[in-house]
């Protein structure tokens, strides 16, 4: 039986682990990671290979030690510094699907509206089912329950409350955050992955304002973002709007659950707001809620008259 030649073998152990420790940066490079973790544990188990291996090691690591230094360090700059922005890519993505999406209209609307008094009780309520048709190219409801109350409301009570509550929101609006220009809008990856939906999303905070007709005022957004973090398609966005002082309204609450479907088909399906206005001194609190569904394509739609 002849002799182990010890040197070889610790040479073939040694470029099996700088193997691994390449396969793991080349999976990182190019494959999404949702948590910054993941690198800080890379780094710290190199750092303790190369520990373990000047320590322990025999004449083979010794021999080569500056080149293995060299080869370790690359892999540790490179990880921490030369990784893609996978955040701006993510963005750029979600961007996109939203403007190729941009021009869906719920065919269908089931609208649900509750107004509370100071004391917390209910003041009044509205229920509203529409569904939307074409008519020479002009959007046209067509209302199979609307009640205020329990009671049937007019025809003109009807077109007022579609035109102010239900067709905002049957469509994506240019003033939705997708549509911020890059330098307008503050977007941070907050490092959180969270499921919505059954769908494992990376979790966004962003920021933007806009200056209302009076330039002095200026509305704010705050909110987040769930994004799929293996596509980053949008699956929930909450929004927190902020309006200034003069304005009747005080805040508004936004949380939109979006569906995708293997098409490239998206749009929001669930919408849950919440208006703070003032009154008399008072804040008086609105809660609606609409469920959207029988999506078709309105291509002359001008989503600018929208609000979502």
């Amino acid at each position: 039986m002849g002799r182990i030649d010890w040197e070889e073998v610790e040479k073939r152990f040694l470029e099996l682990i700088m193997g691994l420790l390449m396969l793991i940066l080349l999976t990182l490079l190019f494959k999404p990671v949702d948590d910054k973790l993941l690198r800080l544990i890379f780094v710290t188990a190199t750092i303790i290979i190369l520990y373990f291996a000047f320590k322990y090691g025999g004449s083979y690591v010794r021999k080569h030690k500056k080149t293995i230094i060299t080869i370790l360090l690359i892999v540790i700059f490179t990880l921490l510094i030369y990784l893609p922005d996978r955040d701006a890519d993510m963005w750029e993505q979600t961007k996109k699907i939203a403007r190729l999406n941009q021009n869906w209209i719920a065919g269908t609307v089931e609208f649900t509206k509750e107004s509370f008094d100071p004391l917390g009780r209910v003041s009044d309520s509205i229920n509203i089912t529409v569904l939307h048709q074409l008519e020479d190219g002009e959007l046209r409801p067509i209302f199979t329950l609307a009640e205020s109350n329990g009671k049937s409301i007019s025809q003109n009570q009807r077109m007022e409350l579609w035109r102010k509550y239900v067709k905002p929101y049957s469509s994506l609006a240019s003033e939705s955050v997708f549509f911020q220009p890059k330098d307008d809008i503050e977007l941070a990856n907050t490092g959180e992955v969270e499921y919505v939906e059954g769908v494992k999303c990376r979790k966004y905070s962003y920021y933007y304002e806009k200056r209302l007709a009076d330039a002095n005022q200026v509305v704010s957004y705050h909110g987040y973002l769930w994004l799929d973090s293996s596509n980053g398609v949008p699956v929930r966005k909450s929004a927190f709007i902020k309006f200034p002082e003069k304005n009747d309204v005080s805040e508004i609450y936004e949380d939109i659950i979006y569906e995708f479907s293997e098409g490239g088909d998206w749009y929001a399906k669930k919408i849950k707001i919440v208006t703070l206005k003032k009154l008399d001194d008072q804040i008086i609190e609105e809660r609606m809620n609409l469920i959207l569904s029988d999506y078709f394509q309105w291509f002359e739609k001008n989503i600018a008259d929208n609000v979502m």
